[in-house]
């Protein structure tokens, strides 16, 4: 899921929503794989 803080505004406030949705998942994956490596 994708942290609901962080998106929202990125994606209503854009005419490229799609857009901004395919980089927020592309950003959570990131995040994961950093608290993976974290870990």
């Amino acid at each position: 899921m994708i942290p609901p803080v962080y998106y929202p505004k990125e994606v209503k406030g854009s005419g490229f929503g799609r857009i901004n949705i395919l980089e927020a998942l592309k950003a959570s994956e990131q995040v994961r794989t950093s608290a993976a490596a974290a870990k």
